[in-house]
């Protein structure tokens, strides 16, 4: 929801949603514009402890409270935004709630909701946000992701992120861009990302040098066979595949896929002769590569919180054996 900074001698603008609230929270401050919200106490500790906690009667925020005369509470660490969307959804008016959310908001968001411990009312809409991003591998932030998708406790989405940074990123992930100024993230996670990111680099650019000799049928008798090697290592070098270097997995895959096949000449080779199957090593190639980056695999949230010291918990995806 935007808004706009109001001159000091104006009150913010409300936006009502419990007619009958009995709590109207203050957000916002000097560098954040500044909104209120007419809240139900009941709503809001029905899903969030932390609220609970703060209108219980032992605490002043929640004593006396009544619908005739809302008890303001300031909350100006709080993102008004992320704030808003969080009580619209706790209270159900959820016509407005954005399709979409920028990383940057969706990151500021799971912090608000670890804040208040109220993952669980917004996880549907978490899956829906995270998913809408999934596919934008080159925006600025990216790499947050992976901590909304860890504090929203979103495994499925968790497996597709770290999935997909290992498939689009050169032996790093973007640590402090991650973590968004926090340390949910356990190291252990950037660690095996890396070791994943170098697994599967090594397991393309193996691909790229065939394993000439004798089983396929290269020998000295053929003229043709060296001059096709050469020719195969000079195509590669024209699209920056050889000396081989690190890349985006898929990246690799572009640019052999632009390279021209492999073209010989007349000879009296038997058929199983490596000059007779070079017009068809660009293909073989490439159909390895595709087996190795569809086989990547993600990292699985609850494998990662066991390794963290969380007891007895189950798989909620299947995966096979970890390779990291």
């Amino acid at each position: 929801m935007a808004t706009t900074p109001t001159p000091p001698s104006e009150a913010p603008p409300t936006v009502v949603l419990a007619k009958r609230g009995d709590i109207l929270l203050k957000l916002g401050d000097a560098n954040l514009p500044k909104v209120s919200l007419l809240v139900s106490s009941g709503a809001l500790s029905t899903v969030s402890p932390v609220f609970e906690d703060m209108f219980n009667a032992r605490f002043k925020e929640g004593q006396s409270l009544s619908s005739a005369a809302p008890r303001e509470i300031e909350l100006p660490d709080d993102d008004p935004l992320c704030m808003t969307i969080l009580c619209k959804i706790i209270h159900l008016q959820i016509d407005d709630i954005p399709r979409q959310l920028d990383v940057i908001n969706l990151a500021n968001f799971a912090v608000l909701c670890d804040k208040y411990a109220c993952i669980n009312a917004v996880r549907p809409w978490s899956r829906i946000w995270v998913l809408e991003l999934l596919p934008a591998t080159h925006i600025p932030g990216y790499d947050k992701l992976l901590m909304i998708s860890y504090v929203m406790d979103l495994p499925d989405e968790f497996f597709k992120v770290t999935q997909s940074l290992i498939r689009n990123r050169t032996f790093c992930v973007d640590m402090e861009v991650a973590a968004h100024g926090h340390d949910f993230i356990p190291k252990s996670v950037f660690v095996r990302l890396q070791k994943a990111q170098v697994l599967y680099q090594n397991q393309v650019v193996d691909t790229l040098e065939p394993r000439f000799g004798s089983s396929n049928g290269l020998t000295s008798t053929c003229p043709e066979s060296s001059t096709i090697v050469k020719d195969y290592f000079s195509k590669l070098k024209d699209r920056g595949l050889w000396p081989t270097k690190a890349m985006v997995l898929t990246q690799y895959r572009d640019q052999l896929k632009s390279m021209p096949s492999l073209v010989t000449s007349k000879c009296h080779c038997s058929l199983w002769a490596f000059c007779k199957t070079a017009p068809t090593l660009k293909d073989t190639i490439l159909q390895r590569m595709n087996t190795i980056i569809d086989s990547t695999q993600g990292i699985c949230l609850d494998c990662v919180y066991q390794d963290n010291g969380k007891e007895g918990l189950k798989c909620r995806i299947k995966h096979g054996k970890e390779p990291f």
